[in-house]
């Protein structure tokens, strides 16, 4: 024996839930925490010396031997970021790019990008580049280079932030 069941009402509640998700996901708090933890991934990966293409990380070619002169000898005038590597190429030489990536939250978007300007190197006792190019700038070199650090993240890193939008959400259904 069966019995048929009908529950009036139940599209309003539907509605009323899917109301009340998009508007946690436009919330600003959780967006500037995905924001922050997204760019410090990135940071992370170059520091690592990983890129991503088509998906997949990848590690930076090693340095030639005439790169890694190079590197030591202006590291003699130069103050190197505490990460810094002659033989390793993870953008971290001063540290100016990677500390100049940041995230902002406008119209519901994360835009994680470098920002500012970079102090020049100097090349001798005495001397220093006058003309150094933006972070914006390095940024689109390297990307049309081989070297895009804002490709994409890893399986991890994708899990890493799906985890922390449920928690977030999970927390905020809870206290409404």
């Amino acid at each position: 024996m069966s019995f048929k069941v009908k529950i009036k009402g139940l599209n309003k509640v539907e509605i009323q839930v899917k109301k009340r998700l998009e508007d946690l996901l436009k919330d600003t708090t959780m967006l500037n925490e995905v924001g922050e933890t997204t760019a410090k991934m990135i940071v992370n990966n170059a520091r690592s010396g990983s890129v991503f293409k088509n998906d997949k990380k990848e590690k930076i070619k090693k340095l030639k031997n005439i790169s890694i002169a190079h590197r030591k000898y202006l590291a003699k005038y130069n103050s190197t970021s505490d990460v810094y590597s002659a033989s390793r190429s993870n953008l971290s030489f001063t540290g100016q790019f990677l500390k100049s990536i940041k995230h902002t939250v406008k119209r519901g978007l994360i835009i994680i990008e470098p920002t500012g300007s970079r102090t020049g190197y100097k090349t001798g006792p005495k001397t220093k580049d006058s003309n150094p190019p933006s972070n914006k700038q390095l940024a689109k070199f390297l990307a049309d280079n081989g070297r895009e650090i804002f490709g994409g993240l890893d399986k991890i890193g994708i899990k890493r932030l799906k985890t922390l939008i449920i928690r977030f959400l999970r927390r905020k259904l809870r206290t409404k």
